[in-house]
């Protein structure tokens, strides 16, 4: 009896198993969650539409307070900074007093003294573009760049002359456009025509190179 009864169980237990491997098979799929927006510089967005800049740079130095130097300072700048930035513009903003050199960015002047006031942080608003009066959501800040030019020319691979080449040239031809800085880049050689964004000296040259693109995020 006792061998019968096991037998019996052994044979429900292959059904069983036969059952469950006939079962059509389901996977689990986990979905990450929705990720945080984050500026390529680490900034935080507050909300997809506003972002907090803490110590803005501009052209790698502190952005000065004023748009030019000693005028249109405080909102006009921080404007202009959330402009280049993608935003519509500025709605806060908090100085930070004597933190020269700055660099200005209405005219790319640089502020030598230590007295020069900068931005402890900017509030910038309206992430997208403006478009029959709606905001509409903005693809991603990127741009890519084919055979970019500077001044008549094609850009140097170099920041000056043998000095800057490649990251450097890329980062402020980019941040010149609006851009935070050089996602990636490819180089051109044997261009012998180029113009350096360092100095805006030409190379004349066939030695010469040039970016074949540029890819400028942020």
């Amino acid at each position: 009896m006792i061998i019968k009864n096991i037998a019996i169980n052994i044979s429900k237990l292959c059904i069983l198993m036969l059952l469950f491997a006939a079962a059509p098979s389901y996977a689990i799929v986990q979905h990450d969650p929705q990720p945080s927006l984050r500026h390529p510089d680490g900034h935080n967005f507050d909300h997809p539409n506003v972002a907090t800049f803490h110590y803005p740079h501009y052209l790698g130095y502190r952005l000065d307070f004023c748009r030019r130097y000693g005028q249109n300072c405080g909102a006009p700048a921080a404007d202009a900074f959330c402009r280049s930035q993608g935003y519509t513009g500025a709605t806060r903003y908090k100085i930070a007093r004597d933190v020269g050199p700055t660099r200005i960015l209405g005219t790319d002047r640089i502020c030598q003294a230590h007295s020069c006031d900068g931005f402890r942080w900017i509030r910038c608003e309206g992430f997208g573009v403006h478009h029959n009066g709606a905001l509409q959501p903005a693809s991603p800040h990127m741009k890519k760049f084919h055979h970019p030019r500077y001044k008549g020319a094609q850009l140097c691979y170099c920041y000056r002359y043998g000095q800057g080449c490649g990251r450097l040239a890329a980062d402020v031809f980019c941040q010149k456009r609006g851009f935070h800085h050089a996602h990636n880049f490819a180089r051109q050689p044997h261009a012998a025509f180029t113009r350096m964004i360092g100095n805006n000296k030409l190379c004349r040259n066939k030695d010469c190179e040039a970016f074949r693109w540029i890819r400028c995020s942020g």
